[in-house]
């Protein structure tokens, strides 16, 4: 048996489809389940089962039955007030990136440690400064940027720690200066001179390690940074409790972003020759699937990795295109096709599009 649940928030009504079933029939309703009496398709046996829903629910009639158009597939809809409910967008002003200054300036404690090892490589005692980096693609914006734009013959200020030389469309931070990406860190390689190494086995691909377990953290810049990607650390705030990040939010921040900002609903992202198309065909939706994996502000997603299919939306649809690191874009793929899986296979496609639900910083294991 397969099921989903979804609210819908502008008719006041909850949708439960329900499949690989012969009979189905409601039991009982309450705030946040349903149960149902079945049969499976190829079994006489009955057998009862809950399904949760996607929040706390007043349902005032629960006189109703399950519909069915087409066996093994059955709807159930149900009038609904969810408690406490506001219209979400998955891109609304709420919206920050994960371990940004602003969440990190409200700990007391926090280091970031070796997703490996534990070894602590970034803490408060080897950067006393926290900056935001102003975005992912920043370097496209510094042009406009003329107020922070030092005089090519104003020697003074390209003397300082920010434009060292000249000004190289490079932001530089001081060496007690960490430096906050969407998914990556940013600092000087004296702030980490005694927790991490370099790794020059490839000189076309050097690679910052862990120094006690020699496991990659990231990679140099151009401009000879360190970048450390938020996916291969840990976020310890009291010795006890550790939080990770996962790849694929990376790609899911950059597509709510493109929708935030230039009304843009397709991402095509690649890695090694190999691309995946995006389209963010709606958002804030509180929906449930079969495994009770719960999201209270899903983004539903239609994918594809079909070149034609590609090719002929790049024709068509204003569209960004980025590069991103493996592990993101093998997250991605994993969990797109996850939550494809975990869908009545009524509602896996839409045309040649596979279709699946996402919450930024809610996945499920």
């Amino acid at each position: 048996m397969r099921s989903f649940v979804e609210f819908l928030s502008r008719i006041g009504c909850i949708l439960v489809i329900i499949e690989d079933v012969r009979e189905v029939k409601l039991l009982q309703v309450s705030q946040e389940n349903i149960y149902i009496e079945f049969k499976n398709v190829n079994s006489d046996l009955i057998q009862t089962t809950h399904i949760s829903l996607p929040g706390k629910f007043t349902i005032p009639d629960t006189n109703v039955t399950f519909q069915s158009s087409k066996q093994p597939v059955f709807n159930l809809r149900l009038k609904a007030i969810c408690e406490n409910h506001i219209q979400l967008s998955g891109f609304n002003d709420e919206m920050q990136e994960k371990w940004c200054k602003k969440e990190l300036s409200q700990l007391s404690f926090f280091t970031f440690n070796c997703i490996n090892c534990n070894n602590t490589i970034i803490s408060k005692d080897n950067f006393s400064r926290l900056n935001d980096m102003p975005s992912e693609h920043w370097e496209e914006l510094m042009d406009y940027w003329h107020c922070h734009k030092p005089s090519i013959n104003d020697t003074n200020q390209l003397n300082t720690d920010l434009y060292s030389g000249k000004f190289k469309h490079t932001l530089r931070p001081i060496r007690t200066e960490l430096l906050l990406g969407g998914s990556y860190f940013l600092c000087l390689p004296e702030s980490l001179e005694l927790q991490i190494t370099m790794n020059n086995n490839d000189k076309d691909n050097k690679e910052i390690c862990c120094k006690k377990c020699r496991h990659v953290l990231g990679e140099p810049t151009k401009d000879e940074l360190i970048k450390l990607y938020k996916w291969n650390l840990k976020l310890n705030k009291n010795n006890k409790d550790y939080e990770t990040f996962d790849p694929v939010d990376d790609i899911l921040m950059s597509l709510l972003t493109f929708a935030k900002d230039q009304s843009g609903r397709y991402i095509l992202i690649s890695y090694n020759q190999t691309r995946l198309l995006l389209w963010l065909f709606n958002t804030g939706l509180r929906i449930s699937t079969s495994k009770s994996h719960i999201m209270t502000n899903a983004n539903k997603i239609l994918y594809t990795m079909n070149n034609e299919l590609i090719t002929t939306a790049k024709q068509t649809h204003n569209m960004e295109e980025i590069t991103v690191q493996q592990a993101p874009f093998q997250k991605c793929i994993s969990q797109l096709q996850k939550s494809n899986e975990a869908l009545p296979i009524s509602l896996q496609k839409f045309d040649e599009w596979s279709v699946s639900y996402l919450q930024l910083y809610n996945h499920p294991n």
